[in-house]
């Protein structure tokens, strides 16, 4: 430790973590109360401002707190204050030379105060809005726009807000009060001006004007911060418009509409060519509905539009590529009305039924879906299948007629075509259904395909199983075997059989149930001699 330079030898002490204050003990008594500047660690301590600060402590009255304040550590007293200056710190402890100073200030701030309220009320009473400036400008005052002088003026002489007019009792809490009254009036005027005023609204320079108005507004209670946020909100959303105004490419006008201030609801990249700033928002209070209206949802309604020109104009001509395109896009933009699925396969009829289809009948979304529906139909086709008049006399013609592109058979097979023939009875029943029904006697009769070709019991066990699962009526009683059972059943059926299968019902014939006749009635009776009765439980 060292005294204004010179060290004074203490005895060491150790301080805890988090420890901020300590007492030493000196190796020798000192011999005085301590003065000067202390220094510790390199932290100083002014020995002499705390003996300043305990004299103002310890005064009782007006003479020893005079004298006390008459310390070269305090500033700015005056004598004649000094039963203000009594008056503030009788009875109060005092811990630094700054808090001794603040209460100083505090007595002759508020004697500087009084004077100009004074001088303010006499520039009132003079209406001379120089003098108010002036005043107005002094370190009392925050806040103060030399451009609203008038606006003060008439604030505090009661024309604008006649519940606190200023007088010579008020204090500058009153004065700042009116003072951010104008304020905030005059922001608010300014933001009107960049929102609903016809002459200015949504322009760069009212915009800016309520931009430095708003930033100025103070933010000390909540209900000051919901005001200025209010405001802010409005000047936000003006500028994400200017910005919309501004754009110049599809993108800075995709990244203006995408402002997260706008709330733009179903913009869409793959539009930007049709979004168009066809409109001047009248006001920032519907700027967004009017961009959301007039630009999103107009321009892909006119996009839409667009698109069913270009089916309704599309010729022998065109492409499928270009036609799966443009049908791909309006269905995209608008699969409320286009519920039709696009088969490529059906590309070249599509083209066929839309050249042929008269203007009115190809100028919408849903006469253009009618068109695709009517192509992607399969009923023409099952028609056919179904063959009332028999004219499916052939395995090639029947194969012919499985083909038809709107049946979409994906898991017809041209080499099975006989099988098919054979089976045909069962095609033209399921035809009667509908097209899926089709499908599925479809994986059927390829089922019987695949049992005949089988050399082992597990590919034979692979075609049982889709044989069971696409039949009109499943075979539960297969299906819901296990695996392993499943496998024992193919082996019974492949020891058993010594031909063909001729057809389906002699595939389902050789599976059976567990009870009549069948492999499954030959399973579960091994089993119940191997195990017992009721012993399929493992299975």
């Amino acid at each position: 430790m060292k005294n204004n330079g010179v060290v004074v030898p203490v005895k060491a002490k150790l301080l805890d973590v988090g420890e901020t204050t300590a007492t030493f003990e000196f190796v020798t008594a000192l011999t005085a109360d301590p003065a000067g500047t202390w220094t510790v660690n390199n932290v100083s301590f002014d020995a002499n401002a705390q003996a300043a600060v305990a004299k103002v402590n310890a005064a009782t009255n007006q003479v020893q707190l005079l004298a006390a304040l008459k310390s070269t550590y305090f500033v700015n007293v005056d004598e004649a204050k000094i039963a203000a200056y009594f008056g503030e710190m009788s009875g109060k402890t005092y811990d630094t030379v700054a808090s001794v100073q603040e209460a100083i200030d505090k007595i002759n701030n508020a004697a500087g105060e009084q004077a100009v309220i004074d001088a303010i009320v006499d520039a009132m009473t003079n209406n001379n809005e120089v003098a108010l400036l002036a005043q107005l400008n002094k370190p009392n005052f925050k806040r103060v726009n030399s451009d609203f002088i008038t606006q003060y003026m008439a604030e505090f002489k009661g024309n604008v807000n006649t519940a606190t007019t200023i007088t010579a009792a008020s204090t500058a809490v009153n004065v700042q009060a009116e003072i951010d009254a104008v304020n905030l009036k005059a922001t608010q005027d300014a933001v009107t001006a960049a929102d609903t005023t016809p002459a200015t609204a949504l322009t760069a320079d009212a915009i800016g004007k309520a931009q430095a108005l708003v930033t100025a507004l103070p933010t000390d209670t909540n209900a000051e911060k919901a005001t200025k946020e209010g405001l802010q909100g409005k000047i936000d959303v003006a500028n994400a418009v200017v910005k919309v105004k501004a754009a110049t490419t599809q993108a800075s006008l995709l990244s203006a509409l995408k402002s997260p201030v706008l709330k733009l609801q179903k913009i869409d990249d793959a539009l930007a060519k049709y979004y168009k700033d066809k409109l001047v928002p009248a006001n920032i209070t519907t700027a967004s509905y009017d961009i959301q209206t007039n630009i999103i949802d107009a321009d892909k309604t006119a996009a839409i539009a667009d698109y069913v020109s270009k089916v309704g104009a599309v010729t022998a001509e065109t492409n499928t590529a270009e036609l799966k395109a443009v049908l791909t896009e309006l269905k995209r933009l608008d699969g409320t009305n286009f519920t039709e699925t696009i088969s490529d396969s059906l590309l070249k009829d599509y083209r066929t039924a839309i050249v042929a289809a008269a203007a009115g009948d190809k100028d919408s979304v849903g006469e253009i879906n009618t068109l695709i529906q009517g192509k992607n139909s399969p009923t023409s086709a099952l028609t056919v299948v179904v063959d009332a008049g028999g004219a499916l006399d052939t395995a090639d013609k029947l194969l012919a007629a499985l083909q038809a592109k709107t049946l979409n058979l994906t898991t017809l097979v041209a080499a099975n075509k006989d099988a098919y023939y054979t089976d045909k009875a069962l095609l033209q029943t399921a035809a009667g259904t509908d097209a899926a029904a089709l499908a599925k006697a479809v994986n059927v009769i390829n089922a019987v395909v695949s049992a005949n070709e089988a050399s082992t019991a597990t590919g034979l066990r692979t075609a049982l199983t889709n044989h069971s699962a696409n039949l009109a009526t499943p075979n539960t009683a297969y299906l819901d075997l296990s695996a392993q059972a499943k496998l024992e059943v193919a082996e019974i059926i492949m020891e058993a059989k010594t031909a063909a299968f001729a057809n389906s019902a002699a595939v389902t014939t050789a599976v059976g149930a567990n009870a009549g006749a069948g492999a499954l009635k030959v399973h579960a009776d091994i089993l119940t001699a191997v195990n017992g009765e009721d012993a399929d439980s493992s299975y």
